[in-house]
């Protein structure tokens, strides 16, 4: 039987990158390097699609570990800030320079 090949990886939600060998793991792990990541990428996706709102996604993101936030790509870290307050939103930062 042939080995498994693993490939090098990084995830799409914290930029870390990890070892995937597709016969041995989850599918998920092709894209993210942990369920965390999978759960954020997720929550984030969908308030920035408009499937759910500013609280139901605070709400969601409370049950994940956050704890490595500023080391999170750039998108993502920034739609967290906003949620969180710490950043305000684009569309709002345009309109007031009208």
């Amino acid at each position: 039987m042939a080995k498994a090949k693993s490939k090098a990886r990084k995830c799409v939600c914290c930029g870390k990158s990890y070892v995937y060998n597709r016969r041995d793991e989850a599918p998920y792990r092709r894209m993210y390097c942990s369920e965390n990541c999978k759960g954020i990428f997720k929550t984030v996706s969908d308030f920035v699609f408009g499937k759910i709102d500013a609280t139901k996604a605070k709400a969601e993101l409370k049950s994940f570990d956050l704890s490595g936030v500023d080391e999170f790509t750039t998108d993502i870290k920034e739609v967290i800030e906003e949620l969180n307050g710490k950043k305000k939103k684009v569309e709002e930062k345009e309109d007031s320079n009208e």
